[in-house]
């Protein structure tokens, strides 16, 4: 997985100020076009990389932008679904299995940015950092791009390593046209 974009996006994500921080957080779960003044700072941070004449990164930027000051914790090569599994065995309830099983079945548009994943989505981001559990965001930012893939495989990944009990990730391995 090349994920260079991703790294250099959170890079720069991670080097605004609290304050701008503040403005994005407050702005989670919004589509882009429905935030309030976010513009500025997003765009000091977001460079479009486009496809086909489309930029299909927008929307997963935005959403990510908009979760990162609500997870102070980093934890590095750890998919989402891991993190929901910390998530499920540090609280030991089994009610979390149904937020995973809606998140895994939401949707998400990236070039509209429409569906509900990110309204979800968003409630775990808090979730784990109620729970002192870190977030791999660029793993995160790389997967939210790719959530409307044909394939799910973001969603099998996941639900693999969230239900899973000998689950090994190996997708990290492999190249983007293997995906």
């Amino acid at each position: 997985m090349n994920n260079e974009f991703e790294v250099q996006f959170i890079r720069r994500l991670g080097s605004l100020e609290k304050g701008e921080l503040a403005v994005l957080k407050r702005n989670a779960g919004l589509k882009l076009d429905e935030s309030i003044g976010v513009l500025p700072i997003f765009y000091k941070i977001y460079y479009p990389s486009k496809e086909a004449g489309i930029d299909y990164y927008e929307n997963a930027c935005f959403l990510v932008s908009t979760l990162y000051g609500h997870n102070k914790y980093y934890e590095s090569s750890i998919d989402f679904g891991k993190t929901l599994r910390k998530i499920k065995s540090l609280k030991g309830s089994s009610s979390i299995d149904n937020r995973v099983s809606v998140l895994l079945n939401s949707s998400f548009d990236s070039y509209t940015g429409d569906g509900d994943f990110p309204y979800r989505l968003t409630q775990l981001v808090k979730m784990a950092n109620g729970s002192g559990i870190g977030i791999d965001w660029i793993m995160l930012l790389y997967d939210i791009r790719n959530w409307s893939h044909p394939s799910k495989f973001v969603q099998k990944k996941w639900s693999k390593s969230y239900f899973s009990e000998n689950y090994k990730d190996d997708t990290n391995n492999l190249s983007d046209s293997e995906i």
